[in-house]
């Protein structure tokens, strides 16, 4: 993604990266930390999540678990087979999130 922002330029001095995290709730985590690294305050922040159609809504959840004040921008998912597939695939991933975390 920071190619694709310097590419359309975007001065890579402004841009953050978290490269650590494995999965959305730990990118969030800490990204969040990044964030107050940066001294900004994410309590009076709104923050946004841009990631594909069908995974937005439960980043958000995820995201308001995590303290954070979150908004989505999605981002299309190309091919209707891939789009069936990951939204069948995030239906799961959705039940878990909000029945065992």
């Amino acid at each position: 993604m920071s190619r694709y922002l310097i590419a359309r330029g975007i001065d890579e001095h402004r841009i953050w990266k978290e490269e650590t995290s494995v999965n959305t709730r730990e990118n969030l985590i800490f990204s969040a930390e990044l964030m107050k690294e940066k001294g900004l305050n994410i309590e009076k922040i709104k923050v946004a999540i841009v990631s594909n159609e069908f995974h937005l809504y439960r980043a958000k959840i995820i995201a308001e678990k995590e303290g954070l004040n979150a908004v989505g921008v999605a981002a299309e998912t190309p091919g209707l087979h891939r789009k069936i597939l990951y939204y069948f695939r995030e239906a799961f991933s959705l039940t878990a999130e909000l029945l065992f975390r």
